[in-house]
């Protein structure tokens, strides 16, 4: 069985969500996340090595996107670009892995890690869709943007964590 993954996205704009989505992928946009994680380290909820984790994931994730080339959906006949975003420079042209997705995989994680809050994986999950509402990403980029970010933070030796 073959999925038709523009149909899903299709199907996904249908629903006619955009300023919700453009609100819930938001905080992972470049600036908004840098400002986030930058207030975060003020009151002490995450630390250097926090940061340090998401800029360095934050860079892997553009390097694969420029490995695998992959266009945005929009770029495909009936799907919308229904974000704030143009998406025409190089670190943002291309779409796998989903760059909010990953960025916001890793940061539920290093906050489960701190709070063991199961209710944080709730976060990448709807910035996941709202990445594919907006027709900015396919569904197996928000997929694996999930899997890499897992992979990532296992494959970081555990003493770079430090203690929160």
């Amino acid at each position: 069985m073959i999925i038709n993954e523009i149909k899903i996205v299709e199907n996904f704009q249908k629903l006619n969500l955009t300023k919700l989505m453009n609100i819930v992928s938001s905080p992972f946009n470049s600036l908004n996340f840098i400002i986030l994680v930058f207030l975060l380290n003020i009151i002490d909820i995450f630390n250097i090595n926090n940061s340090l984790i998401l800029f360095f994931g934050g860079i892997l994730c553009c390097f694969l996107k420029q490995l695998f080339k992959r266009t945005r959906p929009f770029k495909k006949k009936h799907v919308k670009n229904m974000s704030t975003s143009k998406y025409d420079d190089l670190l943002s042209v291309y779409s796998f892995p989903s760059g909010h997705t990953f960025i916001s995989m890793v940061f539920s994680l290093l906050l489960f890690k701190k709070y063991h809050n199961y209710y944080l994986m709730i976060i990448p999950l709807l910035v996941g869709i709202s990445r594919i509402c907006l027709g900015v990403h396919y569904p197996s980029d928000i997929i694996g943007g999930i899997i890499i970010s897992i992979l990532y933070l296992n494959l970081l030796p555990s003493k770079f964590f430090g203690k929160n």
